[in-house]
């Protein structure tokens, strides 16, 4: 299983959600209602190079002086300010929202087995010159 898979299905689920928002065409109530919507049977596309460079960068600085769940709110806020803009970054709720989505990947076993096992990859990487 891609590790990125559940954050990209969160992310596409965000992008409809705040492109349907900002055309008025979701009411508030119905947010998050089209789980099953045929675009949710699309694959999400695999991580690009320059997403890949900047968690190597952000956690690899990190290092393994942080704990599991500081390294996992830094790789989730990496993520949604990559996938959804810098500005997303300055937005008064970004910091509640990055600790929801990183509770909600710590509350599946399997989803933060493999979240661990990735952040241990990008920490490690930075001791390796060239990874």
């Amino acid at each position: 299983m891609d590790p990125l898979r559940p954050i990209s299905q969160i992310l596409a689920t965000l992008a409809r959600q705040r492109s349907a928002d900002s055309r008025g065409t979701v009411a508030p109530g119905e947010r998050g209602a089209r789980h099953d919507s045929p675009s949710a049977a699309v694959p999400p596309p695999a991580p690009s190079p320059a997403l890949e460079a900047r968690l190597r960068a952000r956690l690899g600085a990190m290092g393994n002086k942080k704990s599991t769940r500081q390294l996992a709110e830094a790789f989730v806020e990496t993520v949604l300010v990559s996938e959804l803009g810098d500005g997303m970054a300055s937005d008064p709720g970004f910091a509640a929202l990055t600790a929801r989505v990183t509770t909600d990947l710590f509350a599946n076993e399997e989803v933060a087995g493999e979240l661990a096992g990735l952040l241990a990859s990008y920490t490690d990487s930075a001791d390796r010159p060239g990874a």
